[in-house]
C-alpha cells in the first residue's frame, strides 16, 4: 500500500513539473466548473486536540496554498456568480466555487484571513441548531466520550469490547484516536434515534465512573455574531446546512421541509440575507429531497458526489470535490485531486 502510494506521488509530482498535469485537468475541465468543499483549517497544535477525522481537516499553510493556486490558475466565483452561471448553461473559463460546511470557528479564525489574503470568495454552509451553542456533531462528541473513557480502562474494557474496538485500550493516544474515528465512521448508516441512544449511554456511563470530559479542544461552533461577520468581510456568503445536520435522508418528509425551511429563517432573523443556496448533511439526498430543496425556493444545492459541474447539470444535485490534507499537501496532488485523479 505504502509502495502504491509513493509510486503514483512519484508519477503525479512528474507529471506537475512536466506540465502535463496542467494540460489533463484544462482539458478535463474545458466547459465545466469545479466545486471544492472544505470543513475545517486547523494548525497542527489544534488538530492534535481535535476530535474531528483528519479527512474533514487541512493546515492553515495548506489552504494558503490551494487559494493562490486557485487565484493564480483559476476564477473563483462568489455564490451570486456561480448560480447565475448555471442558469446561462455556460461556465467561464477555469470556473471554481470554494465552500465549506458546517460552521466551525477555525473558519474565521483560520480561513478567513487567508480568503481575505488571497481575494478568493466561499460560500460557508452552517447548520443552524449548533450556531452559538456548545454542541457538537455525534461524532465529534461520542470519539470525546470514548477518549475520556479509556481513561479508566478497567471499567471502561466491557464497551470498548461491545464497540469492536477493545484493542483501542492497548494502543498509542494517535493510533488510538484513529482506530476510533474509523468504528465511528462505521455508524453512519444507523438511524439518528439509534446514534442518540448511544451517546446517551456512554455518557451516562461516564457520569457513573465520576469521569470528566476534556474541555481542551477546538472543536466549537461560531456564534452568530461571527457568522454575521463573516458574512459583512465580503469573501463569504453564508448559506444553509439545515438545522440538525442529521441527513435527510433519515427523516420524514414533514421533518425534511421543516429543516428546510426553517434554516433558512434562522440565517434570515440571525444575519439578515435570504439564503437560496444549500448543501446536504453529510451530502445525503434523493429525488423526493431535491424537489423539497426546490420547492422550498432554494436555487442550489450541493451535495458530496465525487465530480466536475457540467454546463447543464441539476442544480439540486451538484457535485464537489473534497479537499483535505492528505492528498493535497502538495502542488501536484492538489491539482490530480481537482482534475479527478485521485
Amino acid at each position: 500500500m505504502i509502495a502504491k502510494r509513493l509510486l503514483k506521488s512519484a508519477l503525479v509530482a512528474s507529471a506537475y513539473h512536466t506540465g502535463l498535469l496542467g494540460l489533463y485537468l484544462r482539458r478535463k475541465l474545458r466547459g465545466r466548473a469545479v466545486a471544492l468543499t472544505y470543513h475545517r483549517v486547523l494548525p497542527e497544535q489544534e488538530l492534535a486536540r481535535s476530535f474531528s477525522t483528519d479527512a474533514i481537516v487541512v493546515s492553515p499553510e495548506t489552504f494558503r496554498h490551494h487559494m493562490q493556486v486557485l487565484r493564480k490558475s483559476f476564477n473563483p466565483l462568489t455564490a451570486e456568480q456561480f448560480s447565475a452561471a448555471l442558469a446561462s448553461g455556460q461556465w467561464p473559463a477555469r470556473a471554481c466555487i470554494v465552500t465549506f460546511d458546517d460552521g466551525w470557528l477555525d473558519n474565521l479564525q483560520h480561513a478567513l484571513p487567508i480568503l481575505q489574503e488571497c481575494g478568493v470568495p466561499a460560500v460557508l454552509f452552517v447548520a443552524t441548531d449548533y450556531i452559538g451553542t456548545e454542541r457538537c456533531f455525534w461524532q465529534e462528541t461520542l470519539a470525546r466520550y470514548l477518549a475520556a473513557a479509556a481513561t479508566v480502562p478497567d471499567r471502561s474494557a466491557p464497551l470498548f469490547t461491545e464497540l469492536g474496538i477493545a484493542h483501542v485500550l492497548k494502543l498509542p493516544p494517535d493510533q488510538a484516536r484513529a482506530a476510533t474515528r474509523a468504528m465511528i465512521d462505521s455508524l453512519k448508516s444507523q438511524p439518528q434515534a439509534q446514534l442518540d441512544a448511544l451517546l446517551a449511554r456512554v455518557h451516562g456511563l461516564l457520569q457513573q465512573w465520576q469521569v470528566e470530559l476534556p474541555q481542551n479542544h477546538p472543536d466549537r461552533f461560531l456564534t452568530w455574531a461571527q457568522v454575521k461577520q463573516l458574512n459583512d468581510s465580503g469573501v463569504v456568503t453564508i448559506a444553509s446546512h439545515c438545522c440538525s445536520h442529521t441527513p435527510l435522508t433519515k427523516l420524514g418528509a414533514e421533518a425534511v421541509r421543516e429543516e428546510l425551511q426553517r434554516s433558512r429563517r434562522v440565517i434570515q432573523e440571525r444575519v439578515g440575507i435570504d439564503t437560496r443556496d444549500i448543501a446536504y448533511p453529510n451530502g445525503d439526498h434523493d429525488s423526493n429531497i431535491a424537489a423539497a430543496v426546490r420547492d422550498s425556493g432554494y436555487r442550489a444545492a450541493f451535495t458530496t458526489i465525487r465530480g466536475h459541474v457540467a454546463p447543464a447539470a441539476n442544480a439540486f444535485t451538484l457535485k464537489r470535490i473534497n479537499i483535505h490534507e492528505r492528498g493535497t499537501a502538495t502542488p501536484g496532488a492538489f491539482l490530480a485531486r481537482l482534475a479527478g485523479i485521485f
